[in-house]
């Protein structure tokens, strides 16, 4: 399939509040720094799509297929789509709100060219929501287990380099631990100074394959292999965590997160590792007080 031709520069910011009466309200606005376009990433993707419905009815895509792929592209997100729980059908109709939101944001711009989104197919009939609920699940797996290695590219296209003897993986949590590393971006070695990039950088490189099956029995395993598990264990297990949190989005099938490490682990690391699992074991949502990663196992090889 060609490139889409219609484009558009920008891209919208979301904003989300309360009306009178206490109902969910939306604000577009143009979007103004790159933190604006990183967090609407996933609403601007199916503006785009929406505003290519052409190109891709062109390729053989139905309305309502496109339509469909729009959703799937907002849902991948959970903070942008706000679809925490893939099973509710709440948190999906706030997804198509925004969609609304943002659709009614650009015919203003774009009067000449308007699009469209029917939400009506997917309110309208439980399986074809199921499907989609299905596929956002699969993006969201596969976003989160998106090529990592050492000297990874960034999103900006710069290699970011991680210097890891220059950690101090002792340090009991991740902001100590990258404190003083000595973490750079591109030729030039700038340093990276956002205390959450680094800490990112720092535990995303240290997982070097992560894949997804179905066992034999049905379950469904996603297996991350970490390169050192004695570095940066903190940062690491924020990195675990964005994994296992795009599995508890569907709370209602199980999932065993099964953790490899390349060599032996320390003593000290099996124990932060052990109290990381607790932790996990044990987290609550803020709002509803519920377990939020109750679907979701973790095993480890010292569990054998």
């Amino acid at each position: 399939m060609r490139i889409p031709s219609r484009w558009y520069k920008g891209g919208y910011a979301l904003k989300e509040s309360e009306d009178v009466h206490g109902n969910p309200s939306y604000a577009i606005s143009k979007a103004e720094s790159f933190d604006d376009v990183r967090k609407n990433h996933s609403l601007n993707s199916a503006v785009e799509v929406l505003a290519n419905r052409e190109d891709y009815k062109g390729a053989g895509f139905s309305d309502e297929q496109v339509d469909a792929v729009a959703v799937e592209c907002m849902a991948h997100s959970k903070s942008n789509s706000g679809v925490k729980d893939l099973n509710s059908k709440s948190d999906w109709s706030g997804c198509f709100d925004k969609i609304d939101a943002a659709v009614d944001a650009y015919n203003k711009d774009h009067p000449e060219q308007p699009v469209s989104f029917d939400r009506s197919a997917f309110e309208n009939d439980d399986k074809k929501l199921g499907q989609t609920a299905a596929a956002a699940l699969s993006l969201r797996i596969g976003d989160v287990s998106k090529d990592s290695h050492p000297d990874a590219v960034s999103q900006s296209g710069e290699q970011i380099h991680v210097d890891r003897s220059s950690i101090n993986d002792s340090a009991g949590n991740f902001k100590d631990e990258v404190a003083d590393a000595d973490i750079s971006r591109g030729d030039a070695q700038e340093n990276v100074d956002s205390p959450k990039s680094r800490q990112v950088h720092a535990g995303e490189q240290n997982i070097i394959e992560n894949h997804t099956v179905r066992e034999a029995d049905g379950a469904v395993s996603h297996e991350i292999t970490v390169m050192d598990g004695n570095s940066a264990p903190k940062c690491t297990q924020e990195a675990i965590t964005d994994h296992i949190g795009e599995l508890a989005s569907a709370p209602d099938a199980h999932f065993e997160t099964k953790i490899n490490f390349n060599g032996e682990c320390s003593e000290e690391t099996k124990a932060s590792y052990n109290d990381y699992r607790d932790h996990m074991e044990n987290a609550r949502d803020d709002q509803t007080g519920k377990l939020k990663y109750a679907n979701v196992s973790i095993h480890y090889p010292w569990d054998d």
